[in-house]
């Protein structure tokens, strides 16, 4: 038997691209008559225009100053991209080419001859060249037509449609809604073949193999699914599952129809999210043979788990929960919402794949919900969540818009929402699939009938006769495509969604925009909860490398033209600046506007994980089950919500929502002349912890302390008694939780507002030997923030108590001066040096 396989998969590589001028026939490109000036030049596929023509130095940086507005003109414009392949005269074998990905509006020829039409760009196509291709040399031309002509045109034909941000028909085009501009990200309307094209060849393959795992208790099944293509005569399947040590489960081999079945798994080892239990990976191979030789093969990795999502009665409340349950353990989920990491997304590396996911796992994630405005991910990230031990909630590529529902359309959504389930459908991260975000909230906004009160078989008018068709998609086609394909894994209509609204508190989940939009304060996110919140958030400008990166140096000011344009929500500026007058003197210099605006953004993430968290109760009382902050990451430089900003920095808030996410917290809290402490826990058994508190006054004095014992009780939250202590308004505050002697979690509990509180100057002794920065505080000091750029500190944002000291070390090298500051204390660069810096 030989292990090598017949079919085989050949990328098109060789690549070149033009402008299609107009006027200019098909037949005369294809003669290379009548291009631009510039003729045909190279391409890189997977890749966009844009890419092509930042290289050739035709096109300006558009995250640069204004430049935004200099590059629409590409969109605009027909593009081409010509590859040329040859095949054999004869062959029984079939060819097909595949197109994973055509962004967007492509019309596909074949000598000359149009193969096929694209319009969606999360449509992957495999088309046979059997009677269409010829022996010898062929020629594949993608034509890229200018998407904002189209979608007007499906605007005048099917009528108007609200969506919030960018332009309100992008609705009729599938393709990804951020493209058109958020408020976050600017308008960069990217072309070209976005994925692979390649020509495979075989006699038959695997079209797709399904591991359908069931968990119930101690006991795993797994359900097979294979389906053939191609001249299946006479073959037979060979399938082993492999367990996370490599070592052979389950085997099995014949007929298609004798291993698409139920397989019990031996001695099963469940997958668990990070922090409560192994990620266990097996591995399912699957090989098609014919006689002695190998046809096809195919390799997956997969996890033994059970995810579900459960609405119970909350004890003492009105409505019911909403908690995910992994392999019936109730957890309660921290994290963050994902938007793509680029504009360009060919541009994506593993690197930085592998880098953000790695952020989340050190940032305390437990989920990550990847929004619906951008596109359905890469495999890789989803291979790395199972890694990392991460869940994934998983959007539909559906935002902010009253989406039509026309025949065409509707079945574009299905062909969409098959493909990827059958591609996501197999990883132990994913435990959702959420029809959009907040469509049903637009819905609401324009007055159609409350989510609630929507048909499942029609649209509902507006008073301005709008039409909302939800119902056809987030609860028609794809929760039919879900419970067909993927029936283990929840589905949820939107987000937000639940009860008789979309923002209702005690029922689904919730976008508590109270705080940011509705100008509430950050100090009361425990007064506008929900069951879930999966998006609340505050903004904060980038770091100060990613302004300078994009600003001449004129423009480097907290207000300047170019700062204004790289705030793209509305009213953004005046918001922003409102909330930093409730808490700091307003500076005009750039660093310390940066510096507050991530101090503002921490607080209140701080106070909203903390509020959220103390509200996951015990079993029965789970008042509040999950919160993911909007959001993870930013598209370019910008003042955003993101706690991560365009060139991979940490802000201040991402690690202030860690230490908020640590399995076990303790928080302080002092409010109108009282002091409440609370333990949480994620683990599943009872933690006992040494507790201490301590007050200063400002210049290091301890004013009190007390010590006593408690214990965090398993999965839940364990209010505090508190010994008798005062309540000391204009002291700094300390309460450390430590167990067996190390200390596992602090809150520092500081005067508010910043503003009303004149504090020293002096900064903590700093000491750099080019690999280590020691710091030493004299007295308390309030978010110590390390300004690295890349480098990546290896603890930031840190609150002091006088006389502590900690070493930070560095993930990378560093590239820029190292700065230090504190909350009253000016940026100061350290040295490399081995004695101490006495800072001025």
């Amino acid at each position: 038997m030989t292990d090598s396989v017949t079919r085989t998969s050949t990328p098109l590589t060789a690549w070149t691209f033009c402008e299609w001028p107009q006027d200019t026939p098909l037949k005369a490109l294809l003669m290379d008559a009548g291009l631009s000036a510039q003729g045909w030049r190279t391409a890189t596929v997977p890749g966009t225009v844009q890419q092509e023509l930042l290289a050739l130095g035709e096109l300006p940086d558009p995250f640069y100053g204004l430049n935004e507005h200099e590059v629409q003109w590409v969109s605009d414009r027909t593009w081409v991209y010509r590859a040329a392949f040859d095949l054999p005269a004869s062959s029984e074998e079939q060819t097909d080419l595949c197109l994973e990905g055509l962004d967007t509006l492509c019309t596909v020829y074949l000598n000359g001859e149009v193969l096929l039409e694209s319009d969606n760009m999360f449509v992957p196509h495999r088309v046979s060249l059997r009677g269409r291709a010829r022996p010898g040399h062929n020629e594949l031309l993608l034509v890229f037509h200018p998407v904002l002509p189209h979608i007007h045109r499906l605007r005048d034909q099917h009528g108007p449609r609200t969506a919030w941000n960018g332009d309100p028909a992008r609705v009729y085009l599938r393709k990804a809604p951020y493209h058109f501009g958020w408020d976050w990200g600017p308008t960069l309307l990217a072309v070209g073949p976005w994925k692979p094209v390649t020509i495979e060849r075989y006699r038959a393959r695997l079209a797709d193999v399904y591991p359908e795992v069931t968990v119930e208790g101690e006991r795993a099944t797994l359900r097979l699914s294979v389906e053939l293509a191609g001249n299946v005569a006479d073959t037979a399947l060979a399938v082993t599952l492999r367990d996370p040590d490599g070592q052979a489960a389950v085997q099995a081999s014949g007929r298609l129809d004798e291993v698409n079945r139920v397989y019990e798994v031996p001695a099963p080892r469940l997958w668990w999210p990070r922090g409560q239990g192994e990620q266990a990976l097996y591995t399912l191979e699957v090989e098609l043979r014919q006689g002695e030789q190998v046809l096809d093969r195919h390799s997956k990795r997969l996890g033994l788990r059970r995810v579900e999502l459960s609405q119970q009665p909350v004890e003492g409340e009105p409505g019911s929960s909403f908690t995910f349950a992994v392999n019936g353990r109730e957890l309660f989920m921290g994290g963050t919402n994902w938007i793509p990491d680029d504009l360009l997304l060919p541009r994506m590396t593993p690197e930085r794949y592998r880098d953000r996911v790695q952020q989340m796992v050190e940032g305390q994630h437990l989920m990550v919900r990847i929004w619906g405005g951008g596109v359905y991910e890469d495999d890789l990230f989803y291979d790395l969540c199972d890694e990392a031990g991460l869940l994934v909630w998983q959007d539909f590529m559906f935002a902010c818009g009253l989406y039509p529902d026309y025949p065409e359309y509707l079945e574009s959504v299905r062909q969409e929402a098959q493909a990827a389930v059958r591609r996501l459908r197999h990883h132990p991260c994913l435990a959702l699939w959420c029809g959009g975000n907040e469509n049903y909230a637009v819905a609401q906004a324009v007055k159609v009938p409350e989510p609630a009160a929507l048909s499942a078989t029609g649209g509902n008018a507006s008073a301005s006769g709008e039409v909302f068709v939800g119902p056809a998609i987030h609860a028609g086609v794809l929760p039919e495509v879900v419970a067909a394909l993927d029936p283990r894994t929840p589905y949820w209509t939107d987000s937000p969604f639940g009860g008789e609204f979309t923002r209702d508190p005690h029922v689904g989940d919730r976008h508590t925009w109270d705080v940011y939009h509705g100008m509430v304060p950050i100090e009361d996110y425990r007064l506008v909860e929900g069951r879930f919140v999966s998006e609340f958030g505050m903004q904060s400008a980038p770091s100060l490398a990613a302004v300078e990166a994009v600003t001449p140096p004129e423009e480097r000011r907290p207000y300047s033209r170019v700062m204004e344009h790289h705030q793209k929500a509305r009213g953004g500026t005046r918001r922003l600046a409102s909330y930093l007058s409730d808490h700091f003197d307003p500076s005009p210099d750039l660093e310390q506007f940066i510096y507050d605006t991530q101090l503002l953004q921490a607080d209140a993430m701080k106070y909203a994980y903390q509020a959220f968290r103390s509200r996951w109760g015990r079993p029965g009382a789970r008042a509040v089950s999950g919160a993911l902050a909007w959001q993870l990451n930013d598209v370019w430089p910008v003042s955003s919500w993101a706690v991560i900003d365009s060139l991979g920095v940490p802000k201040p808030a991402y690690h202030a929502i860690a230490r908020e996410l640590l399995p076990v917290t303790v928080v302080l809290d002092r409010r109108a002349g009282e002091l409440t402490a609370w333990l949480t826990s994620d683990r599943a058994d009872d933690t006992p912890l040494a507790l201490h508190w301590e007050a200063f006054d400002f210049a290091g004095e301890r004013l009190a302390e007390q010590r006593w014992e408690a214990v965090a009780l398993a999965n839940a939250v364990t209010p505090l008694t508190l010994p008798e202590m005062p309540v000391l308004e204009n002291a700094v505050l300390f309460l450390r939780a430590l167990r067996d002697g190390q200390e596992v979690s602090r809150s520092a509990d500081w005067p508010r507002p910043y503003r009303f509180h004149a504090l020293p100057d002096t900064p903590p002794r700093a000491q750099f030997d080019g690999i280590t920065l020691h710091l030493e505080a004299e007295r308390p000091l309030r978010h110590v923030w390390i300004a690295s750029g890349a480098a990546r500190p290896s603890d930031n944002a840190l609150d002091l108590r006088p006389g502590e000291s900690v070493n930070v070390t560095f993930h990378r090298p560093l590239t820029q001066p190292l700065r230090v500051q504190a909350l009253g204390v000016p940026a100061f660069t350290v040295p490399v040096q081995s004695t101490f810096q006495e800072t001025p």
